[in-house]
């Protein structure tokens, strides 16, 4: 009974109903029921005097059939007008929430290769049927033959015998591991479709980022009631913080998570694999000496020695060019003795333009993923200065912080920093060469600028030439 009238008022998995109270929110009819109940009684009796008295077609009995319905709608509809408000102090039990957390990176595109014992493990356990005899599955294959397998499936298990709310993510990403929820149309909420779910498990991250993964579980909304976190991953993380690793509180993204994590590894235990992250400045000056950093990620890779090649490429003919040829900026042994190894190559350029910077290391034996040896970037290398342009409204100390940095910066020194002060005298801004005489110069010399920074201004400083030529 409990349950059925849980169920009539949207409750679920009611065990008791401790209390009931009923108000009336109507201003008229707080200061109690009675006139409420005095009008419905009123009403009836009209009804069932207006049927008797006043009509004449039918018999009595039909008449007063029709009065007492009648009654019963116009008092339902006083009531109705009072504004009732039902008060229940309900107990109810909220079956635990579990979060499956499922690997789209493209390392889960990997095909390992199987032995025939493997081959007959796999298809025991995950239920994989290989469509030929030497077809390999992938790690995401694997997943998704363990969650929409017929017999003994895991998620109705879970749903089923361990009554529990199920929400399944995928984490994927470019540049790190971003945490999306994914849906099961059509089934109500905590309960998933196993074969749609298998569907929606795709391979197209391309970092392995567990810590941000784990972050991000941590900040679900919904998690108050969450019983535990279970992870299929090969766990191959090649960015970001450590999923154990430690965070300026001290806390690591599992320890954010606060429940169990239960971790289902796919795939080789240790994969071996060799990444290459290039960095440098955005922007380089002519016959400027500059560092162009390298750093190596690997796994299974220990005591290797391995050539980490360096060159710069011209993105145009043009001018000054002596040669399109790459240019080799340099080239390196480096032993991998710890899972991060980094190389600094400097680099004078003595050409203008715009460049492609590539540092790349060759295949390393038993390596799979071969994409991730090669990075590159685009830097453009100048053979004057930046042009900043500040705009305030006074001089201020983050203009003066700002100004004396740039000052600094060889990039931009003396003659790149400009500033255009609203408070400044105006005979200070003709005469000294650090100031600008005007907020809208000609279109040739606004668009000189590399960038510009737009401070506090009032807005009646601000002309509309000035906002279009910025926007």
């Amino acid at each position: 009974m409990m349950k059925y009238l849980g169920w009539l008022l949207g409750i679920r998995e009611v065990e008791s109903i401790d209390d009931i109270q009923v108000s009336l929110a109507a201003p008229w009819a707080t200061s109690g029921g009675f006139w409420v109940v005095a009008g419905c009684i009123a009403l009836m009796i009209a009804s069932l005097w207006f049927y008797a008295k006043r009509q004449s077609r039918g018999s009595l009995g039909a008449r007063l059939a029709l009065g007492v319905c009648r009654g019963l709608l116009l008092a339902t509809l006083l009531v109705t007008l009072a504004d009732p408000i039902l008060r229940l102090n309900v107990t109810h039990s909220e079956k635990p929430l579990l979060y499956l957390v499922f690997d789209g990176t493209d390392s889960m595109a990997i095909e390992d290769e199987l032995t025939d014992n493997e081959r007959s493990e796999l298809a025991n356990n995950v239920g994989w049927k290989a469509d030929s005899a030497d077809a390999a599955p992938t790690r995401s294959d694997l997943v998704r033959s363990l969650v929409s397998k017929d017999q003994q499936n895991l998620i109705l298990r879970l749903q089923q015998e361990k009554q529990l709310r199920l929400e399944a993510f995928l984490f994927d990403g470019h540049t790190t591991s971003r945490l999306r929820k994914l849906t099961t149309e059509g089934t109500a909420a905590g309960v998933i479709d196993p074969k749609k779910l298998a569907d929606q498990l795709t391979t197209e991250g391309q970092v392995t980022a567990l810590g941000a993964a784990l972050y991000d579980t941590g900040e679900q909304f919904g998690a108050s009631n969450l019983a535990g976190v279970v992870m299929f991953s090969d766990f191959a993380h090649n960015s970001g913080l450590a999923p154990l690793g430690g965070e300026a509180s001290g806390r690591s993204p599992a320890a954010r998570v606060g429940v169990p994590i239960y971790t289902v590894g796919i795939g080789a235990p240790e994969a071996i694999d060799l990444a290459v992250d290039l960095q440098t400045d955005p922007k380089m000056k002519k016959a400027e000496r500059t560092n162009v950093l390298v750093k190596l990620r690997q796994s299974g890779l220990n005591g290797r020695q391995v050539t980490v090649r360096v060159t710069a490429r011209p993105l145009r003919s043009a001018s000054g060019f002596e040669s399109v040829e790459p240019i080799v900026v340099g080239q390196r042994q480096l032993t991998l003795d710890s899972a991060i190894a980094a190389a600094d190559f400097p680099f004078t350029p003595t050409q203008s333009g715009p460049f492609e910077f590539t540092a790349e290391v060759d295949p390393q034996p038993g390596e799979i993923v071969t994409e991730n040896n090669r990075a590159s970037r685009e830097v453009n290398i100048i053979d004057d200065y930046l042009r900043l342009m500040y705009v305030a409204n006074e001089p201020d100390w983050e203009w003066r912080f700002i100004k004396e940095v740039f000052h600094r910066d060889k990039l931009v020194g003396m003659k790149g920093f400009r500033t255009y002060l609203a408070s400044s005298d105006p005979q200070v801004r003709e005469s000294n060469v650090l100031f600008l005489p005007t907020l809208t110069p000609s279109r040739g010399e606004f668009f000189a600028n590399d960038v510009i920074f737009l401070g506090d201004m009032p807005r009646a400083a601000i002309s509309d030439r000035f906002g279009e030529m910025l926007k």
